[in-house]
């Protein structure tokens, strides 16, 4: 038993490994126009962060933001100020403790994470294209298997 899951580990080090190589694949193949993006619209690295933050997180406190972006709350309340400033996020007061601020994405800081996810998929599917057709069928299965079962409640998960 302890060799199988010796072998499971070095696996799951080996899969990690490999879609991390395939995720700077995919940054790099973007780079260049998901700062094109960011200049357009005026924002930082930290700035976007927030804004990617926030897509996945939906609402979160500026304490969030600020351990997430690895930064302080003073550097953390001004970008969250300047979001604001430049229509991208809002803040609310938190239903359950009205000291605190909720911040969410508004429309235009929706329309900004979008824009930057259409330029990934576009710019990696440009690069995949490339790859044989049998091969790219064997990854979407794959993928698709794993990320339904990486989806799912840990208890579940075989």
């Amino acid at each position: 038993m302890m060799q199988l899951d010796l072998c499971k580990t070095e696996l799951s080090q080996q899969v990690s490994n490999r879609l991390s190589q395939l995720t700077t694949e995919m940054v790099r193949a973007s780079a260049a126009d998901v700062l094109w993006l960011m200049q357009r619209e005026g924002l930082s690295m930290s700035r976007a962060l927030a804004l990617m933050f926030l897509a996945h997180e939906k609402t979160a406190s500026i304490s969030d933001i600020s351990g997430y972006l690895n930064l302080s709350l003073g550097n953390t309340s001004h970008i969250v100020e300047q979001l604001v400033c430049g229509g991208y996020v809002t803040r609310t007061e938190d239903i359950n403790d009205r000291r605190l601020r909720q911040v969410m994405l508004t429309a235009k800081g929706q329309a900004f994470v979008q824009e930057i996810k259409q330029i990934r998929i576009r710019d990696l599917a440009q690069r995949l294209e490339a790859l044989p057709l049998a091969l790219l069928q064997s990854a979407d299965t794959i993928m698709a298997a794993m990320l339904e079962q990486l989806q799912l409640e840990p208890s579940k998960m075989g």
